[in-house]
């Protein structure tokens, strides 16, 4: 699955999801594309995608492409065309977050700070982007019926001169966080990001996405999974005595939407 995100000065948040699942021999895979505005209804678009191919720099996932440093994504409801241009190399800020045998969750940041320009549209509206951006790519292949994680949370954070990425969490072996900052994999304990005034922008299911279209499929996975669900919120961010934005996912099991 592709995370693609930009964060933009007024608050404004702009994430587009690209991939999907494969079980019991049959892949299901979406677009999915999505504008938080403060104090605005969310402009939100799904659709369903037949394939996926590629990789890497160069990936086509039914109506979207990514096609190096450029992103084209196409829905019903909301359609764009974004300009990536990279502050910092690609990195793996941990080898896997989780490893069971020879199954792992893998956390590739393919692009983790990019200036971004373009523009996006929906029925009846449309607006220029500029902010900064990033793209991450996981992969993941361990059985769902195996206990992974209890508690999981990422977040990303930009100033003008800074960008922090971090993901902590609890698995059966144990804590771990990971984090990155201006290139650098930052060892310390401490939060590295103050973080303020933060709203909550949306609360999904993570497993059983509408855009899928699971069909049967969807009530055996959520309950393999164990019922995740995300909670995304955003706000203002404090590092290194900068005042920039911030976005943050905390990821949890067994609760109701």
């Amino acid at each position: 699955k592709w995370y693609i995100g930009t964060l933009m000065a007024d608050g404004s948040i702009l994430l587009i999801y690209l991939g999907g699942i494969r079980a019991m021999g049959t892949q299901w895979a979406r677009v999915t594309a999505e504008l938080h505005r403060p104090g605005k209804d969310m402009v939100k678009g799904c659709t369903p995608a037949r394939f996926v191919r590629g990789g890497g720099r160069v990936l086509q996932c039914g109506s979207a492409r990514i096609d190096r440093d450029k992103l084209y994504f196409e829905t019903p409801e909301l359609s764009g065309q974004l300009t990536f241009n990279p502050r910092y190399p690609p990195t793996q800020i941990k080898e896997a977050l989780l490893e069971d045998g020879d199954r792992k969750i893998q956390w590739y940041v393919e692009i983790p700070d990019a200036d971004v320009e373009g523009r996006i549209t929906w029925p009846g509206g449309y607006q220029d982007i500029a902010g900064r951006g990033f793209r991450d790519r996981v992969y993941y292949d361990m059985l769902p019926w195996r206990p992974h994680f209890k508690e999981l949370r990422w977040g990303r954070a930009i100033t003008e001169n800074h960008a922090a990425i971090w993901m902590e969490g609890q698995t059966p072996k144990g804590f771990f966080r990971a984090t990155w900052h201006n290139g650098n994999i930052y060892a310390s304990d401490q939060p590295l990001v103050q973080m303020q005034d933060m709203r909550t922008i949306s609360r999904s299911d993570v497993v059983t996405l509408s855009g899928l279209h699971l069909g049967l499929a969807r009530p055996l996975l959520s309950k393999l999974s164990g019922h995740p669900i995300e909670i995304k919120q955003a706000g203002k961010a404090v590092l290194h005595s900068e005042v920039g934005v911030c976005i943050i996912g905390d990821l949890r099991w067994g609760e109701e939407l």
